[in-house]
């Protein structure tokens, strides 16, 4: 018998339950599959003093490390076991138990408890193992540094928006590294993140499929600040991550439907503005209710010394200033929602555009880049 945190049991039997390798986005699973929905079953290893949560599809495989509770350990370690079990009944289980919940393995069912009651979870037979390549290990990190970086962009990946049509290329989200740095890249209709961070390894370019995106961040995140390595293929399409104990395997996407991002960041920038970011968010909460409907659409008139924002629709127009220090002047129009994203974070922002560009793009410097494209081309202020 071990004692693990329920919260975090839950929080692992989830992602492992919702491990799958379909590589559809959310609008694509919604709107064009009728597949049968059958209940999750992921597989629990005790191997020593370390719980694993497991998940396997057709294309790839899933294991979370699940720390034992420090006051229960063990001098000898506990009996290992490893069984099959439905994720939804332990899920519901441990949902509203917010201290620790006790596993004990049986002949036919796994036992979860409390001091208060127990729930018999019936065993799943066992399924096979899929045989999985030997793949060339291609690059190593900072568990939390890679972590960082895709939570950073993961909010703008293109799933389950309005426009899918505008959105297919962006689906996934792009790791491209030179050797020395690698970028986490996502993106949708409106605009593309990005954010870097050191790698040790080689060129890399790896599109991960949506479906198997918080089973990746499981793991990063039970590893810490411990070096996980990365493996794959050499065509880019397959990856393995593994750490100190859990891993991760999957089928990627086509990393060549991926756009070239690079080419719609705008060089050169006769319009810059150094603002809080704090101070933008609130100005653009105080135009919100007068948006309109149409396109969602927000100005902003970069003049000297102070950035003015305004949206109308037919009720009248709403408009704010926010101090800020900046370079040149003109009127640019962005979507709200997109920008008010863009601006999710804290302390200082730069935002620098191009005024030549044939396309034109604001950049967004805080702790990432975000580039947002322009909705109307800026005329003069």
């Amino acid at each position: 018998m071990i004692t693990v945190n329920a919260k975090v049991l839950r929080l692992a039997a989830v992602t492992a339950g919702q491990f799958k390798s379909e590589q559809l986005t959310g609008h694509e699973q919604s709107k064009t599959t009728s597949r049968k929905k059958t209940p999750a079953v992921i597989r629990l290893t005790l191997n020593g003093q370390t719980l694993l949560i497991r998940a396997r599809s057709t294309g790839g495989e899933l294991s979370i490390p699940v720390s034992i509770v420090q006051g229960t350990l063990l001098a000898a370690d506990p009996p290992p076991f490893d069984v099959w079990t439905e994720a939804a009944l332990l899920i519901n289980y441990c949902h509203k138990i917010s201290g620790t919940v006790t596993l004990d393995a049986k002949t036919s069912v796994l036992v979860v408890g409390t001091g208060q009651n127990t729930l018999e979870l019936p065993l799943q037979p066992a399924q096979e193992d899929l045989p999985w390549e030997a793949l060339e290990p291609r690059a190593s990190f900072r568990a939390s540094t890679l972590l960082d970086c895709i939570l950073h962009v993961r909010h703008l990946r293109a799933t389950g928006e309005a426009n899918p049509s505008m959105l297919s290329a962006w689906r996934g989200l792009l790791l491209d590294g030179n050797g020395t740095a690698l970028r986490a890249v996502a993106g949708n209709a409106y605009s593309v993140a990005i954010c870097g961070c050191a790698y040790t390894g080689e060129p890399l370019r790896l599109l991960l499929p949506p479906g198997e995106l918080n089973g990746l961040l499981a793991v990063l995140a039970s590893e810490g600040d411990a070096q996980v390595q990365l493996f794959s293929d050499a065509a880019g399409s397959r990856l393995e991550l593994r750490g100190t104990q859990g891993h991760v395997r999957m089928n990627l996407m086509d990393h060549l439907a991926f756009p070239q991002y690079a080419k719609i960041i705008p060089k050169g920038h006769a319009l810059s503005v150094r603002v809080e970011a704090e101070d933008i968010r609130k100005a653009l909460g105080q135009i919100k209710p007068l948006l309109g409907t149409a396109r969602n659409e927000v100005q902003l008139h970069v003049k000297e010394g102070r950035l003015e924002l305004r949206c109308q629709n037919e009720y009248g127009t709403a408009k704010t200033e926010v101090d800020a220090e900046t370079t040149g002047e003109g009127l640019i129009v962005f979507n709200h929602t997109q920008l008010t994203r863009a601006c999710s974070v804290k302390g200082p922002l730069t935002l620098s555009m191009s005024t030549t560009s044939s396309q034109p793009a604001l950049i967004v410097k805080g702790a990432y880049v975000v580039v947002v494209a322009v909705i109307k081309p800026q005329v003069a202020a």
